[in-house]
């Protein structure tokens, strides 16, 4: 594991597969708060605990788990903006109607 940081803030974790090994994944932490950076780190650490108990590949599920993370913003970040398309065509439509019923 190692530190890596701009300015003596923590902006990322890269765990290695070995002290030798080049084989790393880097966890980011860039624009987060200190509350989020926490919560990450313990399920980092609790997916490390998790999956050497069970006796399977630290890299391999770390990978998926980060996979998985992204598939989430995405579809989060997709949801978001369906989200705000309905509310606004919604709001037009009311708009709209309101001023056809003026007139």
């Amino acid at each position: 594991m190692k530190w890596t940081s701009i300015g003596g803030q923590v902006t990322c974790i890269m765990i290695f597969e070995d002290l030798r090994s080049p084989k790393r994944i880097i966890f980011s932490f860039k624009g987060k708060s200190t509350q989020e950076i926490a919560s990450e780190m313990r399920l980092i650490f609790e997916s490390i605990h998790h999956v050497v108990n069970k006796g399977r590949n630290v890299m391999a599920a770390l990978k998926s788990s980060q996979n998985r993370e992204r598939f989430q913003r995405v579809r989060n970040s997709a949801f978001r903006k369906v989200t705000n398309l309905a509310e606004k065509s919604y709001e037009a439509s009311i708009t709209a109607l309101i001023e056809s019923m003026i007139m």
